[in-house]
């Protein structure tokens, strides 16, 4: 007998374990406003049934702490819309994995800064910012490894909106830009993690925008294996 109940609680226990939900799970159709949003930079605005940026300078806006705080597993994805340019310069917008100005992810669609008479560069990237070096994936001391997928992306300034997926676990960060029914997979980049390198593995998910007038819609973000919030040093 007390075989048959310790295998029914072990049982019942992996279904428990299975069955358990994210430790957070956060969507925004801003229908109701941008109510709990923080802000790094002032343009950011509801409107209409979305949450626009004008910022020409960049920043990030990140959704109510108490209700999307740090994690070490996360899946992030928005829809977004390039409505034009505010810059001459270097011009983004997308999702973040956020722990202050000096440490996170950026998933953006980019535009290159403007050049008379010839078309501007126009790309998608995954970059990280460590301790206030840009680019340190690829860079310095901490080079990671890049694992690549399709890169068919078009211009930025577009008539269709696109969906951008960022997602993080304990092994890699990745970021997809997908159609705007999330059907067709159109530019896809991983960096594998590795042990002794020093890397932003967690953080808050957020949207960041920049020199682009752009829209964000259908935010959806979910978190498991919660952090304490980072101390900026």
């Amino acid at each position: 007998m007390i075989r048959v109940l310790t295998l029914v609680l072990f049982f019942l226990l992996r279904v428990s374990a299975g069955q358990a939900g994210p430790a957070f799970d956060f969507s925004d159709d801003f229908s109701r406003g941008a109510g709990g949003w923080e802000t790094t930079s002032f343009p950011w605005e509801a409107r209409d049934g979305a949450y626009v940026c004008e910022s020409p300078e960049g920043g990030f806006s990140l959704p109510p702490a108490d209700r999307v705080p740090p994690a070490g597993t996360v899946r992030a994805q928005a829809k977004v819309k390039i409505l034009g340019t505010l810059s001459k310069s270097w011009k983004s917008a997308g999702i973040a994995l956020y722990q202050d100005d000096k440490n996170y992810w950026k998933f953006s669609v980019v535009q290159g800064p403007d050049v008379a008479g010839q078309e501007p560069r126009r790309f998608a990237e995954l970059r990280q910012m460590l301790d206030g070096f840009w680019g340190a994936e690829r860079e310095g001391q901490n080079i990671l490894e890049r694992i690549d997928g399709p890169q068919n992306f078009p211009p930025p300034v577009s008539d269709n909106p696109f969906l951008l997926v960022l997602e993080l676990d304990s092994q890699e960060i990745r970021g997809r830009v997908m159609d705007s029914t999330g059907s067709a997979l159109l530019w896809q980049q991983a960096w594998k993690f590795a042990s002794g390198k020093a890397i932003v593995t967690s953080g808050r998910p957020a949207l960041a925008c920049g020199g682009f007038k752009a829209l964000f819609d259908d935010v959806h973000f979910e978190g498991h294996d919660l952090r304490p919030v980072r101390t900026p040093s």
